[in-house]
């Protein structure tokens, strides 16, 4: 099942309209979806809901709510990296890709053969 974030918070559960246009273009033109279908939609507060499309125009979709979950997404184990110093690129790539993982500590260490300028 789809699943799709939206950016503004959710202030009505049960009436939930999409006005991002590149949801709107996505649920429409690329996935297809039609009045009565559901996906699901989540916002920054950590819940989840289920919902189902009942008016679908150019402008927005209006969904109602089927279910509503909260979802905890913390790691049960807290990861730390120790990153040997790179490239300024190159180490702020590693860092890109440790905060997607969620890591919660990073620690750069200055080794005898990185090549760090």
């Amino acid at each position: 099942m789809f699943r799709f974030f939206l950016k503004q918070k959710i202030e009505d559960p049960q009436n939930i309209v999409i006005a991002d246009k590149k949801i709107i273009h996505k649920l429409t033109k690329v996935l297809r979806k039609k009045v009565g279908d559901t996906f699901f939609i989540f916002d920054s507060q950590a819940e989840e809901y289920e919902v189902e499309i009942i008016e679908i125009n150019s402008k927005q979709v209006a969904c109602k709510n089927l279910s509503r979950s909260f979802v905890d997404r913390e790691l049960s184990v807290a990861i730390n990296l120790y990153q040997a110093l790179l490239k300024k690129d190159k180490f702020e790539l590693v860092l890109q890709k440790a905060a997607e993982i969620r890591v919660k500590t990073i620690n750069p260490l200055l080794t005898e053969f990185c090549v760090a300028e």
